[in-house]
């Protein structure tokens, strides 16, 4: 007699509103999940705690850290699915290597940056992909520029000031797309409804094409193909008001893609392209970086719009 499996439940635990709104996005369409249920964390460890039993998964949102531990090892004590949404420190001790000293199991991490060969072979990686592609795409760079000039006369090429390794600035390039003076008030994050964007902009913008330029900022050695995307100095200078890590992610060259572009959207918040950046570092291999320019190529042609 065949078994009947009982349909999965999923209840989401959230500190904030705006992490229940990233919940309701994220999980809506997990079509193996027959009833989806959210809880804020205030409503009570004793009530929470309580309703897990009748769910097969739990998602554990960015709580307190007391907290957090507690629903962690109660939902493995009842042996629950679970899954956590990692603080940075939890990153950082992803890449800690095990052992055990003085009757004791101990982790220990260092600093983590590129090792002189991992550069070496980076660096080279790079060029060996840079060069023939700036061959390849030249026609094609000619015939945006033309699209872009035409549109509004403007200029075509748009450069701003970055950081990449160790907060070094440079001058990075991009077509324009969009319109001229777009930031005349200060810097201001793109949104993907954004009244600025030129109607040539939209297009590059949907396939990346603004950014090929970028190759040239490759081929200096200013970025690398992978990497935490180069922000701006008055960004990175705010974003290390909340989180002092930030400075972190300049330990290894700026990218042009990463894990941040492949699974993130327009509006993931500051702080989890962070963890996505760390993580990144902290497993930083030729084959990671061969495996993201691959997802990334899938994900410009195949992301749901």
């Amino acid at each position: 007699m065949k078994k009947v499996t009982e349909p999965s439940k999923l209840l989401l635990i959230y500190g904030e509103d705006a992490e229940k709104e990233l919940f309701a996005r994220t999980w809506r369409h997990r079509g193996k999940y027959a009833e989806q249920e959210m809880i804020r964390v205030n409503e009570g460890m004793e009530r929470i705690t309580e309703k897990i039993h009748g769910f097969q998964t739990v998602v554990i949102g960015n709580l307190p850290v007391e907290q957090r531990n507690l629903l962690f090892k109660y939902c493995y004590a009842n042996q629950v699915k679970s899954y956590i949404l990692p603080k940075i420190s939890d990153v950082l001790l992803m890449g800690a290597v095990q052992g055990f000293r003085f009757d004791t199991p101990f982790l220990m991490f260092r600093g983590y940056a590129l090792s002189m060969r991992q550069r070496f072979t980076k660096r080279l990686f790079d060029l060996i992909l840079v060069i023939p592609l700036l061959v390849l795409l030249s026609p094609l760079m000619l015939l945006i520029a033309l699209a872009v000039k035409l549109e509004d006369g403007g200029p075509v090429v748009y450069r701003q000031t970055r950081l990449t390794m160790d907060e070094r600035k440079f001058q990075i390039y991009k077509f324009q797309s969009m319109v001229v003076d777009a930031e005349r008030e200060g810097a201001v994050l793109a949104a993907r409804e954004d009244g600025r964007i030129t109607g040539v902009g939209h297009f590059l913008r949907r396939f990346r094409l603004d950014e090929i330029l970028q190759l040239f900022n490759i081929l200096r050695g200013e970025m690398s193909f992978v990497g935490p995307r180069p922000e701006r100095p008055e960004m990175a200078e705010e974003y290390k008001k909340t989180m002092p890590e930030f400075s972190f992610r300049n330990h290894v060259p700026a990218g042009l893609t990463g894990y941040a572009q492949v699974y993130g959207n327009y509006d993931t918040m500051p702080y989890d392209k962070l963890k996505f950046d760390l993580f990144y570092i902290m497993h930083y291999s030729l084959w990671t970086d061969i495996k993201l320019i691959l997802m990334t190529i899938k994900a410009i042609f195949f992301r749901k719009r």
